[in-house]
């Protein structure tokens, strides 16, 4: 990736992690760009059977080290007045938006791909957001538009309407990317419900916490979880032993809170985690430039 500095010398920079494959100049960037003259539809199937088929290099990417590629960011209308007194600025979306020098949006990369397989939902694909140092590049070669941090905002905003969880580089400053994610096609979630013993993807420090007393059993918090983390239960009523109600599986929870955003009945609340998850203090990939 190149960009130019004040003084109009031309630099180089690794492109930044991205939530695909570690090729991510190769395989994301060629489908974030809509409608380039080549056949964007076999690309989309040849990398379809490469990633969510044959599952070697995804399971590498997400599960193969210590240090997870990417983090989830915790859906900020679920927060309570006391758990947003003990959110930090680097766990909010809103933060990285507020703070980004640059910002780029783009194309997704994971719903455009499954769309050329009839497999797409009806979430946005122009909302994949990047920042910083590489946004320069991307609007340069058509990968990504410039934006400015109201719009962002509104994106972001509409995401969170769809349901869609945050998931970006895990790394507590100068954050590169934020993708919005649905549970049926982005990679990241595919992977956290593929290898979810594994652990592929650092959560937020909240988990959701039910209320079965008033949990009325209808699934919506179910229907939502990207990583198929909720589920329903018995409610153990003897007046009524068809009734059920939710229940999370912490030990592959994310922690986004989409769950509690959707309840009808209020049942769903965030609380702490007993361990508080941090992600690392520098990217896994430096933003490292040369002349």
């Amino acid at each position: 990736m190149d960009t130019e500095n004040p003084d109009g010398t031309q630099v180089f920079c690794m492109p930044p992690p991205m939530a695909g494959h570690p090729m991510a100049c190769f395989f994301e960037f060629s489908m974030m760009r809509v409608g380039n003259g080549y056949n964007q539809k076999l690309v989309a199937e040849l990398y379809y059977q490469y990633l969510n088929v044959e599952e070697d290099s995804v399971k590498a990417l997400f599960a193969g080290g210590e240090t997870q590629l990417g983090r989830v960011f915790v859906n900020e209308p679920a927060l309570s007045e006391e758990n947003c007194l003990h959110v930090l600025d680097y766990e909010r979306a809103s933060e990285v938006i507020g703070s980004a020098t640059q910002i780029g949006i783009g194309t997704c990369y994971c719903r455009h791909k499954m769309s050329h397989l009839g497999r797409a939902c009806d979430a946005p694909m122009d909302i994949c957001m990047t920042f910083n140092g590489a946004v320069e590049s991307l609007v340069k070669h058509g990968v990504a538009r410039g934006a400015d941090a109201k719009e962002c905002q509104a994106l972001l905003d509409k995401a969170i309407g769809y349901n869609l969880v945050q998931f970006g580089e895990n790394v507590r400053r100068s954050v590169s990317f934020i993708c919005n994610c649905c549970g049926c096609c982005c990679e990241a979630m595919l992977a956290a419900k593929r290898f979810a013993v594994l652990n592929p993807i650092n959560t937020t420090n909240f988990l959701p916490r039910v209320e079965g007393r008033s949990c009325a059993g209808c699934g919506k918090c179910a229907q939502v979880c990207p990583v198929e983390a909720m589920g329903m239960v018995s409610a153990g009523d003897p007046y009524d032993q068809r009734r059920t109600k939710a229940r999370a599986d912490v030990s592959i929870c994310l922690g986004c809170g989409v769950c509690s955003q959707v309840c009808p009945s209020g049942s769903i609340n965030l609380e702490s985690r007993e361990k508080r998850v941090s992600p690392p203090s520098i990217p896994l990939i430096g933003p490292c430039l040369w002349p």
